[in-house]
């Protein structure tokens, strides 16, 4: 968790509209005892199921994650989680927000401790932004086979 909460302190003096706002951490007993965020709606994986999206929305919804992917990248850090359930929806339901940070470190350090979900991940041992550019390829996919076509009658 102490991981997770430093990445998160980076990401809270350098925020962006797609990427999950982080208020900071609970204490109990002198410990840290959970990270605080502000909250969101659905995952994307859940609005493909429901089908709160459709495949209109592909285009815009990927640019908006390859936006929060490249600020991330601009930090110097590597996601390397990047898969629908760690992707939210605003409470717009259109606005994607990349959460779990648990994965994210500095580019070119080792992730053996904790790195990606088969299918998304292509097995990194290295933090790359190619991981990140492997998932979010996987999430391109994933959309285009799963998001069905609105029908106007």
């Amino acid at each position: 968790m102490i991981h997770g909460a430093r990445i998160c302190e980076v990401l809270m003096k350098n925020p962006h509209r797609n990427v999950a706002e982080y208020y900071g951490y609970v204490e109990k007993d002198g410990l840290m005892a959970g990270l605080c965020f502000k909250m969101y709606g659905q995952s994307l994986s859940d609005a493909v199921e429901k089908g709160t999206l459709i495949a209109g929305d592909i285009e815009f919804t990927l640019e908006q994650i390859e936006k929060a992917i490249w600020h991330i990248h601009g930090l110097g850090l590597v996601h390397n989680n990047t898969d629908p359930s760690n992707i939210l929806l605003d409470a717009d339901n259109a606005t994607p927000i990349i959460i779990d940070f648990d994965s994210c470190c500095k580019k070119g350090l080792s992730i053996d401790f904790n790195g990606g979900t088969f299918p998304w991940s292509n097995n990194m041992r290295i933090a790359e932004f190619e991981n990140d550019d492997f998932g979010l390829d996987k999430v391109r996919e994933w959309m285009k086979e799963n998001l069905v076509e609105q029908i106007s009658l």
